[in-house]
């Protein structure tokens, strides 16, 4: 027998096998046997199996083959080209937005207030005050913020139910009470009370102020004003004194436990419209018939003379019958007189000091 196997060249890149009369050759990993079966020679893997290395290029190499992976794809455990999830391994990806995995690639999901750079990689803040031309028109105010922004509005305008704009405020069907005693007419951002004739417009703008002075009258019986006070004064002056009525019509003061009397006299009886205390004894001239008025914080109280006590009204002083007390003549029998008294005494007495 002839052992082929020690020829030259017999099963090269393989193993010979020598047999009775005829020999065998095993090829190593990447190699075939040639037509004649008596050696070996490179498998071209990227022919055999175009689709051997999936997302790259292959290439062949003596034995062997290697993939070139496209971007966005890596050499998996089975020697082909595998997806990389760049969501996972690079954690900068993406900020301010979602990181989704895509097939040999990845794309950012920008959050509401972001867009996606020019790279593709990251979300950046939309500056909505100068890269919008419909947020916070004039005369809002934009203020950009990360995300978001800001629209401020002036004094009468309030934001819009979109938070893109200002709008304007209607004062006069809004606010309560607003130009009380007048008219208001609503304008861009503002409003402006038009007074009738004896108002004038409060310090403030919301009202009109009644600066007209009637009479006031101490009383009011059956739709007729009687006892009028010398003094013309206001009628918010008048109710807030006690009063129980003003003006030329007959105007009836409202009761001092009504909302009406509340409103008209907010800081209480006594006080005029900025708190100060109203001095009824200069508003009301001879309130205290008989007697002195004497100004107290938010009222005022008369003093009557020696021998004068205060009626029921609390504003006039009456002679005080000092008689009315059994003891006050001792001895004697008592008389009375205007603003005293007199003692008659008996025999053998004398009026004493206070007599």
């Amino acid at each position: 027998d002839i052992n082929e196997c020690e020829h030259e060249g017999v099963c090269q890149h393989g193993v010979c096998n020598n047999f009775q009369g005829s020999f065998q050759c095993i090829c190593d990993p990447g190699y075939v046997l040639t037509a004649d079966r008596s050696s070996c020679i490179d498998l071209d893997e990227c022919v055999r199996s175009p689709n051997i290395c999936n997302n790259g290029t292959c290439l062949n190499s003596m034995g062997s083959y290697q993939c070139q992976c496209y971007r966005g794809f890596k050499i998996g455990p089975n020697r082909d080209c595998i997806d990389v999830n760049e969501c996972l391994i690079n954690v900068g990806l993406c900020v301010n937005g979602r990181c989704r995995n895509t097939e040999g690639s990845f794309r950012c999901e920008c959050a509401d207030g972001y867009t996606l750079t020019p790279n593709g990689e990251q979300c950046r803040d939309i500056n909505e005050c100068s890269e919008r031309d419909d947020v916070c028109p004039a005369p809002g105010r934009c203020q950009n913020l990360m995300g978001s922004f800001i629209c401020d509005c002036p004094e009468g305008f309030i934001l819009a139910h979109d938070g893109m704009s200002c709008i304007d405020v209607d004062e006069c069907t809004t606010v309560e009470n607003i130009c009380e005693n007048g008219e208001c007419i609503n304008g861009r951002g503002t409003f402006q009370c038009v007074c009738p004739p004896g108002f004038e417009v409060s310090p403030d703008g919301t009202k009109c102020i009644d600066h007209r002075q009637e009479e006031c009258y101490e009383r009011y019986e059956q739709g007729t004003c009687l006892e009028p006070r010398p003094v013309r004064i206001l009628r918010k002056e008048c109710c807030c004194s006690s009063g129980a009525a003003w003006g030329l019509t007959c105007d009836r003061c409202p009761h001092i436990s009504s909302a009406e009397f509340e409103k008209l006299c907010p800081l209480g009886p006594g006080r005029s419209e900025s708190g100060a205390d109203l001095n009824e004894c200069e508003i009301m001239p001879g309130s205290c018939q008989g007697g002195d008025c004497v100004n107290t914080d938010g009222s005022f109280r008369c003093e009557c003379p020696m021998g004068y006590v205060l009626d029921h009204s609390g504003r006039r002083c009456v002679d005080d019958n000092e008689c009315a007390v059994s003891s006050v003549c001792g001895n004697g029998t008592c008389s009375n007189v205007e603003g005293g008294f007199e003692c008659s005494c008996q025999d053998g007495f004398a009026p004493g000091p206070m007599q």
